[in-house]
This record gives structure tokens, C-alpha cells and sequence, in this order.
């Protein structure tokens, strides 16, 4: 996690922040949720459809996993007494509620909730537990500084979330609700509820996007090793072979070696070359 110029003596230092543990919420998140609900509106049980939580309150980002309630957005874990215990990330999110029939829908929690691991011997294990009475909020963003010091404002840093420094919420945060919910609505129905043909499309475009990012680099290393040694590809001259690519040119080398006598090297590596191919 970055330090930076108006950084939080202890929600931005990693040591401050397992050593402070989960604090309340620095800020009164009730008028925000109230001005969020204007927005997002609730459903008609009356829950929020957007919530605004503190990282580390584990009463509304909290949830239950192995049978025990535990932070959705831990920072840090400790053991002690034999059990496990998080420390949340110092921030505050923005969640999204998935309504019980929403989770319902083609048995999408039924299927997520089982998981069998190597460790238990294979045995199916209970993670997520029983579908929540009142649904299930899951993540939508994180309110954070980001600038050059960590993601230039991208939000992510090598394929993971960015945490950036603390900053309490603000209207550009509702702004950015308002404008999300703009684009749902105006998405077009391919956006929303693409076909098959075009999730493999797009899941094949963002395969090849991440590839290309992977091989760049690598592409940028090959290149570099072979404008210090190709010249061994190409040239049997000793002297460049032991001095490096950079030598004379016009029939002389740093050994003085004329054309003819170069030839002759060369003739006599290959006739080499070729030895060695027959005695095997």
C-alpha cells in the first residue's frame, strides 16, 4: 500500500493498521446511505439495493463462511486462541444487494455453495452456508485515492484491486453511482444480456488482450538479448566472438585478421560442424 502526500496516519502504514485492529467507521455513514437510496432507491422489503459500508464493521461487511461470520474485505488475518481472526482494509465500499430470488435463479447459490478440497480429502464442505434471509451484498467499489503513486487512477495493479490511500466518500462518489446507473440503463440488450456466441467472443478478446500483455516483456527481453549477441549467429572471427559485436569493418577486426584469413576460419568451423554431425 502507497504512502502519499496527505496520507492517513493509520489507515495507509500496513504496521498501523494490524497494529490499531478493526476501528469504527470514521465517518457517519447514515446521511450517505440516505442520499444513496435516493439514487439507487430499495427494494420492497425495504432493503437498500446500493450499501455503503465500513471496511472493517463486520455487521454490514461481514458475512458468513466455514459457519462463522467473517470481514468480506480483510486486510489482514491473525491467528490466536486457535481461531482465525481479520483485520478489515481501511475503506469504504460501495455493495450491490442480490436479491434471494436473484440468488435462486438456475440454483446460483446451491452451486457456489459446496466446495471440495484436497485438504478434507475431497469432502464436501459447506462454505457459504444457507441462502441468506435478506440476500447477499457483494462488491461493487472501493472509495480510495488513487494517483500516480500506485495505479494512476486505473484502480488495479498487476490484474489485482488497488487500495490507494483512504479518503472519506464524497458527491464525486455519488456522482459515479448516478452515472453507472445511466449506463444500465441505457445499455443496449446485447450489453446486458449477451448470447453465448457473444460472451465467447468477448471472453476470447480479453484471452488475447491478456496474452499480448504477457508476451510484450518478453518480446522486449528477446529483443534485447539479440541486439547484444546475434553477431555470434552471424560471424566466426574470434576476436568479435571474445570482444563483443562492435568491430572493424572493411576486411580488419580488432585482431587484425584480413578477409581471407576470416574465410578460412569460417570454412574451418563449418568442416568442423559437419564432423561432429556424422560422428554422431
Amino acid at each position: 500500500m502507497n504512502t502519499h502526500r496527505a496520507s492517513h496516519p493509520i489507515f495507509d502504514i500496513e504496521s498501523q493498521i494490524v497494529k490499531a485492529g478493526n476501528l469504527p467507521s470514521p465517518v457517519d455513514l447514515i446521511p450517505w446511505q440516505e442520499r444513496i437510496d435516493k439514487i439507487a432507491g430499495k427494494t420492497v422489503e425495504g432493503f437498500s439495493i446500493l450499501r455503503i459500508v465500513w471496511g472493517q464493521d463486520m455487521e454490514h461487511a461481514g458475512m458468513w463462511l466455514m459457519g462463522r461470520r467473517r470481514l468480506q474485505f480483510p486486510f489482514w488475518r491473525y491467528e490466536e486462541a486457535g481461531e482465525i481472526h481479520d483485520i478489515g482494509n481501511p475503506r469504504f465500499y460501495l455493495l450491490q444487494l442480490h436479491s434471494r430470488a436473484e440468488l435462486m435463479k438456475n440454483n446460483a447459490w446451491e452451486n457456489a455453495r459446496y466446495h471440495r478440497s484436497e485438504a478434507t480429502g475431497f469432502a464436501l464442505e459447506d462454505i457459504l452456508g444457507p441462502l441468506p434471509d435478506d440476500g447477499f451484498y457483494s462488491h461493487v467499489f472501493c472509495i480510495a485515492y488513487h494517483d500516480e503513486l500506485c495505479c494512476n487512477g486505473q484502480e488495479i495493479v498487476n490484474y489485482e484491486p488497488c487500495l490507494g490511500a483512504y479518503r472519506p466518500p464524497t458527491d464525486t462518489d455519488l456522482q459515479r453511482i448516478r452515472r453507472m446507473i445511466w449506463n444500465r440503463d441505457h445499455a443496449a440488450n446485447d450489453q446486458l444480456a449477451p448470447s453465448d456466441e457473444q460472451i465467447e467472443k468477448r471472453t476470447d478478446e480479453f484471452t488475447a488482450w491478456r496474452e499480448e500483455q504477457w508476451r510484450k516483456p518478453m518480446r522486449e527481453m528477446i529483443d534485447d538479448w539479440f541486439q547484444t549477441h546475434r553477431h555470434r549467429f552471424t560471424t566466426f572471427d574470434p576476436s568479435v566472438l571474445s570482444n563483443g559485436k562492435f568491430h572493424f569493418t572493411a576486411g580488419h577486426s580488432r585482431s587484425g585478421a584480413s578477409i581471407l584469413q576470416i574465410n578460412q576460419w569460417q570454412k574451418e568451423r563449418s568442416a568442423n560442424v559437419s564432423s561432429d554431425a556424422s560422428a554422431d
